[in-house]
This record gives C-alpha cells, structure tokens and sequence, in this order.
C-alpha cells in the first residue's frame, strides 16, 4: 500500500520537500529531566541511517529500553518541530501514543510522550497484541493519530503529509539508535477508537513498528 495517500495534494508534498529542514543530529545530546536513565548519546550519522534504511517485520524478544524510546521520541518531535516551526505553522493537533508489548522500564500498556519527555501511562487497553498479528510482532508500536474533520478540507492533504513525516522521522530516529522499523499507512479501529476517547475527532492514520531486529535468514 502506499506510504503517502494517493489523494495528497501534490503542492503540498512540493512544500515539504522545498521547506524540509535537516534531521536533527544524531549525536546531539539532551538530558533526562526527572532522574531516569540516561538515554542512548551517541548514535548512527545521518547519511549511514539513510543508506541502511530497510523495512523490518522480523524482531527479537530483547525488550527496548525507556530511555532509548524516550529519546527516540524526542528527537523525531524535534524534527517536527524544526519542518514546521510553530511561529509560521499551526498546531496540527498531531497526538502520538506509544503501544508498548516488551520494554524495560515502563512496563507493558499504551502511553503518551509528555512535554517534559517522560511517557504517561493510558492503561493496559485489550487490543495491545492485537496490533502484532495486523501490523508485525514487534516489541513497540508508535501510534500517529490526527484530526482530519477538523482541518478543513484544504488543509486535510498537509495534515496528513506532517503524520507520515513525523512517521519517517521517528523511523529515522530509531535506526539511529540500533532499532529497525516498518512503517504503515493504515490505522487499526481500535486505536482509532482509543485516539477518539483522548481527542473528539482523532483517528489513527500512521504506524511505526519498531524494535531490535532479528537475524537475517540464509
């Protein structure tokens, strides 16, 4: 399936390409704000995670660590950011859930990345390893979720170009961080109706499934 709508306004894909900003590098430092573990410093240059950037749908049981998704997030959102500073662009009303199967520190269940960087617990919802047998039996899953009816029509086609690269750039992220991923352009139901509950109107619209991957076969 495509990985961007076949209905996407082709000037708004244009303005992507023509205002992108770069990725963020990938040795930047942050620091942890409320005592956890200090997260992964020093990762993959950019033009090597470009280069060795594959599809993965075949992950081990090695859980991720909280710090490694925490400062995947919040270098994926920073690109976000620096792509559509928000001086010049409005707030899409992009909302991110992170389904956690396998890893350390933060326990099985859905999240939400809050501002400060740590992840909000939203339970354990039923459907959590539903999504292994619809999308990949990976250990975390990144949940992008927007609200299209709210938009407009005319803005509709850049809403969805600003989730499928807030998608990309949480896969690029991660390979930055010895992780692999495959991405989806299709929502799930129950995410969907998960999303709605957190925010009237939202819907799931974009998947990350990442994790350690495992080893290639032949």
């Amino acid at each position: 399936m495509p990985l961007i709508p076949m209905d996407v306004p082709a000037e708004a894909l244009a303005n992507l390409v023509r205002h992108r900003a770069p990725f963020p590098r990938a040795i930047e430092r942050y620091a942890p704000d409320d005592g956890a573990a200090e997260p992964v410093t020093d990762g993959v240059p950019l033009a090597a995670v470009l280069e060795g950037r594959r599809s993965v749908r075949e992950f081990t049981e090695t859980p991720v660590t909280e710090a490694t998704l925490r400062a995947v997030l919040h270098r994926a959102t920073r690109a976000q950011r620096d792509q559509w500073p928000i001086d010049r662009h409005p707030d899409p009303g992009l909302r991110l859930l992170l389904a956690v199967r396998r890893a350390d520190g933060p326990g099985r269940g859905l999240f939400t990345p809050a501002p400060a960087g740590n992840l909000l617990p939203l339970g354990v919802p039923d459907w959590l390893d539903d999504l292994a047998d619809v999308y990949a039996d990976a250990p975390v899953f990144a949940l992008v979720c927007g609200s299209p009816a709210g938009t407009g029509r005319e803005a509709a086609g850049g809403l969805l170009v600003r989730i499928g690269a807030l998608g990309y750039a949480i896969w690029l992220a991660a390979r930055t961080h010895g992780l692999e991923c495959a991405v989806f352009g299709a929502g799930h139901y129950l995410v969907r109706r998960e999303a709605a509950g957190l925010r009237p109107g939202a819907r799931h619209l974009f998947t990350v499934a990442l994790g350690h991957p495992a080893p290639a076969v032949g």
